[in-house]
């Protein structure tokens, strides 16, 4: 982590804002200009997700003194696999050869072409990969135990000096006024910016927003147990999977708090989808700056006001496709735990009273603690933070608080105990009970066994690797070269006269 020195450690509520980052430095570094003007920014922790590594990048993020920081990087991107999957691998099926063609030529996924006939294109594969690896990366591995709210944002968005201001607001709205509301949007494509009349002013709506998300922990556990349908859904975007995820998987649908007159803009005029015919001009952002500049007295308002609440869902349109390829899908799914916290989950207990025993979470208190219940492994029914378990392959199909005996039947229709019996996890278990049951005696038993043990493969080992010398055939000897005759060296003057 880089300025750790000088800022310290995260609390447990601090902002986390994650960028991803492909390679426009140019975006990039006003991206970073604009953070740096963010009141509270130091407060923050900001995590740069890669999938391209350059050393001009490293040295813009590396230059940042203002918060602490951290990089990681996309481990399936092209650039790591140029000419195979997940990059652009020869034997793969051209984008637009058709189906037939494929078949005849007999290409790697000639049976999967999407929605519209079209074959997988790694480049923009790679984005949806890219983000949901990065967003299970930074909730599960890099910070498991952080109970703030995350902010995501992308290398060509731009923020306003209020950003996190107006963020705790909007927390502080959500948990007031609006307890339903799940993800807080703090950014969308505007032309007109009226920060003056429409600056604190927010709509309640179902999700269907891309720029700017934020959201806590409780949301994340919604979104990935949808895992498989948004990893199978026929469209390489990210946003639009989330969407169709949210109306079809998670009930009910996702319900976002949206600013009028959003904080984060897009000024990427240029990048896979945006087609400028000058790039260099940067319009947009040089619009946005002028407009935060002229509207600087307007910003920090002290309060928000709800000016609608819109319960319409919009009809899903056609997926944009470049999403067919079963790889694709099964690498996706590989991002998440393959176990992860459910109502019905077997879990084992670390440590406490009820060290070892099995339990089932019967419901979800808040993003720490879980209810469980083992009436047949003799742990009661209990709150308990999720670092005391370990959560195993198995689960109960029960309901939502379901009661203890509810829990026993299904205990005993699925026989957890002896399924779990014959788990490693199990079995390794036995084995700690075991060795702590050994006197002193046995452990020296023990080691002298294993010294002896030792001895007898150091000693194998050094028999076959002689037998195998004494039996490599020896290399035949190489003719010696004749000798060629020297030329006699020329005689010096001096050789002559005498």
């Amino acid at each position: 982590m880089l300025n750790f020195d000088k800022f310290g450690s995260l609390n447990s509520n601090d902002f986390i804002i994650v960028v991803q980052v492909h390679r426009r430095v140019k975006y990039l570094k006003l991206l970073i200009e604009s953070l740096q003007q963010v009141i509270g920014i130091e407060r923050t922790l900001l995590v740069f997700s890669h999938d391209f590594y350059e050393e001009e990048i490293n040295r813009v993020i590396e230059s940042i003194l203002f918060a602490r920081v951290v990089q990681i990087f996309f481990p399936f991107s092209i650039q790591l696999f140029p000419n195979t999957f997940p990059g652009n691998d020869p034997s793969d099926c051209p984008r637009n050869i058709e189906k037939f063609a494929a078949k005849e030529i007999n290409c790697t996924n000639a049976d999967h072409p999407d929605t519209y006939g079209h074959f997988r294109e790694a480049k923009f594969a790679q984005m949806k990969h890219h983000w949901f690896w990065k967003i299970n990366f930074v909730f599960d591995e890099l910070l498991p135990d952080h109970n703030g709210y995350f902010l995501f944002l992308e290398e060509d968005l731009y923020c306003s000096p209020d950003l996190l201001h107006i963020m705790q607001l909007m927390i502080t709205f959500k948990n007031t006024t609006c307890k339903t509301c799940d993800i807080l949007t703090l950014g969308y494509v505007i032309k007109k910016l009226n920060f003056e009349k429409e600056g604190d002013k927010v709509v309640i709506a179902k999700f269907t927003h891309n720029m700017g998300l934020a959201f806590d922990r409780n949301v994340w556990l919604k979104i990935k147990s949808c895992a498989k349908q948004f990893c199978e859904y026929d469209d390489y975007n990210w946003d639009f999977s989330l969407i169709f995820t949210s109306k079809n998987c998670i009930k009910p649908s996702l319900e976002t708090m949206l600013l009028v007159v959003p904080r984060v803009f897009h000024i990427g005029e240029c990048g896979f989808h945006e087609k400028s015919y000058d790039c260099e001009k940067n319009n947009y952002y040089k619009f946005i700056s002028h407009q935060l500049r002229r509207s600087k007295i307007y910003l920090f308002p002290s309060k928000l006001k709800i000016i609608a609440k819109i319960e319409y869902i919009p009809e899903m349109r056609k997926p944009n496709g470049g999403w067919a390829d079963p790889r694709d899908h099964k690498m996706c799914q590989s991002f998440p735990p393959k176990h992860f916290v459910e109502i019905g989950r077997v879990a084992v207990i670390d440590n406490g009273t009820d060290a070892g025993k099995t339990c089932t979470i019967v419901d979800v208190i808040d993003q720490n603690r879980a209810l469980v219940d083992g009436p047949l492994s003799g742990v009661r029914r209990q709150p308990i933070s999720f670092k005391r378990l370990r959560l195993t392959k198995f689960k109960l199909g029960i309901p939502h608080g379901t009661s203890s005996k509810t829990v026993s039947k299904a205990w005993q229709k699925d026989d957890i105990n002896a399924k779990f019996a014959e788990t490693m996890l199990a079995k390794r278990m036995a084995a700690a009970e075991k060795r702590k049951q050994l006197t002193d005696f046995d452990r020296f038993k023990i080691y002298k066994l294993k010294q002896r043990m030792n001895k007898l493969i150091r000693l194998k080992f050094e028999r076959m690797r002689a037998k195998a010398k004494s039996e490599a055939p020896k290399p035949a000897k190489t003719p010696k070269k004749a000798d060629k005759k020297k030329k006699p060296k020329k005689r010096t003057t001096k050789e002559k006269k005498k």
